[in-house]
C-alpha cells in the first residue's frame, strides 16, 4: 500500500477524530461530516463508516466481510447485499480522489487506502 497513511488523533471536548497523515478530519461520525485540506463534505452514513474503518486499518487492507461489519454491523436478517458495500465504497472512491486519497481492492476482495 505505500507509506502508512494514518495518525488518529481523537478530540475529547468534541469527539472528531482527525487522521493526520491524509489531513481528514472526521467532525461528525454520525452526521458524516468530513473535511480535508479546505474542502468539507457530507458523505452518506455507510461511506462515512467505511471511511472510518478503512482509515483505522491503514495501510492494512481491511477484508470485505470486516468492511462489511464496520459499515452495517452484525446484522440477524443478514442485511444488505455486499453489492450494497462496493457500490458504496465506489462512491467513496470518487469523493475521496480530490483529496489525495485512494481505495485500492485486494484480488480476494478486501479494500485499503493509499496517497494518490
Amino acid at each position: 500500500l505505500g507509506e502508512p497513511v494514518v495518525t488518529v488523533n481523537d478530540c475529547p471536548h468534541c469527539g472528531s477524530r482527525t487522521y493526520a497523515d491524509v489531513g481528514i478530519v472526521i467532525e461528525d461520525l454520525v452526521e458524516g461530516r468530513v473535511s480535508a485540506h479546505g474542502v468539507s463534505m457530507v458523505l452518506p452514513r455507510r461511506e462515512v463508516l467505511a471511511l472510518d474503518t478503512l482509515l483505522r486499518a491503514a495501510p492494512r487492507f481491511v477484508e470485505t466481510g470486516a468492511l462489511y461489519e464496520g459499515m452495517y454491523g452484525v446484522r440477524p436478517d443478514g442485511g444488505p447485499s455486499v453489492n450494497s458495500l462496493h457500490s458504496h465504497v465506489s462512491k467513496l472512491r470518487t469523493k475521496l480522489r480530490p483529496l489525495g486519497v485512494a481505495i485500492s481492492m485486494q484480488r480476494n476482495g478486501g479494500y485499503g487506502l493509499k496517497r494518490a
